[in-house]
């Protein structure tokens, strides 16, 4: 049976937003900004994530696309021979380690919209409980991100339509902090100070 990334074009025209968290650890891992692999999208459709307030607009923060293979992700490398791979797979996005599976009724199961195909995956063997693991640590963080987002939102400057992707970067990466050194603190605790 072949390897499920392999053959797949999972990292092809598809939108990858991220979160706080992990947009923190790929800027601290490749020492690069936030610009430099974050494009905020204006959100077209009603999501279950708050969007975030720049300008009058509101956004989701994506992955930016490739500038050398066309519609792929920013940490695409390709080989020689034509084939691509994560460029950034031990600090990739969470979104992305633990696809194509999802928590459904507290169970890990493929996704239904998975472009993978279910035979190419050892189901039998997949090791449910480190799955089971990160997506329970990635929706705890999403929980974690809306309350920064919502924090942002409800700003001063931002209500009065000045907050922008540079503000919001700065405010993301402190309030990841603030998070990492008072892990039992509400978010709104952490992010008032950052806010003030």
């Amino acid at each position: 049976m072949s390897m499920p990334c392999v053959n797949c074009q999972c990292c092809f025209n598809i939108k990858v937003t991220i979160n706080a968290f992990e947009a923190v650890r790929l800027k601290r891992a490749l020492r690069i900004e936030f610009a430099q692999f974050v494009k905020p999208i204006k959100r077209r459709r009603k999501r279950s994530h708050p969007a975030v307030r720049l300008g009058t607009g509101s956004y989701d923060l994506d992955l930016r696309k490739s500038r050398r293979y066309k519609g792929g992700c920013t940490f695409l490398i390709g080989f020689a021979d034509g084939r691509t791979r994560c460029g950034v797979y031990a600090d990739r996005p969470d979104v992305c380690a633990v696809y194509p599976m999802h928590l459904r009724h507290n169970a890990v199961q493929m996704r239904e919209d998975a472009r993978c195909k279910s035979r190419e995956w050892d189901l039998a063997g997949l090791d449910r409980a480190w799955f089971g693991e990160r997506l329970a640590a990635f929706h705890a963080d999403w929980d974690r991100f809306d309350g920064m987002v919502e924090a942002w939102n409800a700003s001063e400057p931002v209500r009065a339509g000045r907050g922008t992707a540079d503000g919001f970067y700065r405010f993301i990466e402190a309030a990841v902090d603030a998070a990492a050194a008072h892990p039992d603190l509400p978010v709104a605790e952490l992010c008032a100070p950052l806010l003030g």
